[in-house]
């Protein structure tokens, strides 16, 4: 049997990844012309990472600790704020901040989108990011399921190649059936067809983490300047793709090549990270978006949506046709979309976090 690395995530490294991919998902909402080179790898790069940051050796004998974990951390997240959200519906709809085809809530209704909130379907326009979160729950918990029955298996014949290729057969058989219902417009709850289709990212970087050793290679000089000129490359690459063929998983604009592409952008942004990290200040800043990735990924999009409805008050909308455009209504004012978005994304998680001080030194001094 192959023993798996002692690799202990660098979490100043790791964070900073984090907060390139959430800058890039902010950069794909608000800037118009960035939209199909970034739906490429943003996402992916987040799955990626959770698939790296899993522990076997932690849960892979304890998968109901690592599911409740996760459960409380994501889950339950969505759920209080989607329902937040769907009981805040017809104060927002008498403000005129829901989409036009949108109608206020009877008592029936409000009680039918609280149940959605509970099986990850919720609907509301100011929680569009908010899907994410049951999607990343179903995709490490698949992982999850997936590594505690293959240990098995390797314990059970005593060679790692079984278990490795039972993980392999059937995360590329649940990724290529994702695609698939992807590609015929399928759309389960809690985003079903998604979690399927990106299986395949999170189980490289599970993969990397576990048997595959490139703590050496990293600090050579001649790999530092091979990886600037692969980032260089990968990101050409991705782009090249990105002018040829549109993909967003949301909304069923897939193919079945979009999966190297992906990879390529990946890797990239994982080299792109090492550079950011070596640069203090920028370093830093990176590493605190990544620390409060979660908190940008859910409050950045209502905030660009405010910013559109007090423009559209200022110059007047009074058919909301212009605040109806989504993502954002006014695509040259990108600049400002992204700056006060993770501004006040990052001022929110300064507020939650001292908060959460404050409680966790008041419970230790009692």
């Amino acid at each position: 049997m192959i023993k798996l690395k002692d690799n202990t995530p660098n979490r100043e490294y790791w964070n900073i990844v984090k907060g390139l991919g959430i800058l890039l998902v902010v950069v794909g909402h608000a800037c118009t012309f960035s939209v199909e080179f970034v739906y490429i790898f943003h996402l992916q790069l987040f799955f990626f990472v959770s698939g790296y940051l899993y522990s076997e050796k932690k849960y892979g004998d304890h998968p109901l600790q690592y599911v409740k974990k996760r459960f409380v951390s994501l889950w339950l997240k969505y759920m209080i704020l989607s329902a937040i959200l769907v009981i805040l519906h017809n104060p927002l709809y008498d403000m005129g901040m829901q989409r036009l085809d949108a109608t206020r809530y009877s008592a029936g209704d409000i009680l039918l989108n609280l149940v959605y909130c509970v099986i990850g379907n919720s609907k509301e326009l100011l929680g569009g990011t908010l899907w994410f979160l049951p999607a990343l729950f179903l995709v490490v918990v698949f992982l999850e399921i997936i590594v505690c029955i293959s240990r098995r298996l390797e314990k059970l014949t005593g060679h790692t190649v079984v278990k490795l290729v039972f993980q392999a057969v059937l995360i590329l058989a649940m990724t290529y059936l994702g695609y698939r219902l992807i590609a015929a417009e399928y759309d389960f709850v809690a985003d079903l067809q998604v979690v399927l289709a990106v299986m395949l990212y999170a189980w490289l970087g599970y993969i990397i983490r576990n048997y595959a050793d490139i703590s050496k290679l990293i600090n050579l000089k001649i790999t530092k300047i091979i990886a600037v000129v692969v980032m260089i490359i990968g990101f050409g690459y991705v782009y090249w793709y990105s002018t040829r063929h549109w993909v967003d998983l949301i909304f069923g604009s897939v193919t079945l090549s979009m999966y190297l592409p992906a990879i390529v952008g990946i890797v990239a942004c994982l080299i792109l990270s090492y550079i950011i990290k070596a640069i203090p200040v920028v370093g830093k800043f990176f590493e605190r978006m990544g620390k409060n990735s979660l908190i940008i990924m859910i409050v950045h999009y209502p905030v660009l949506k405010i910013i559109d409805k007090l423009i559209c008050v200022y110059i007047g909308d009074s058919d909301g046709t212009i605040y109806d455009k989504i993502p954002i209504s006014f695509p040259n004012i990108w600049p400002v979309y992204i700056i006060v978005s993770v501004g006040i994304s990052l001022f929110v998680a300064f507020i939650i976090n001292k908060i959460k001080a404050t409680g966790v030194n008041k419970h230790a001094s009692c």
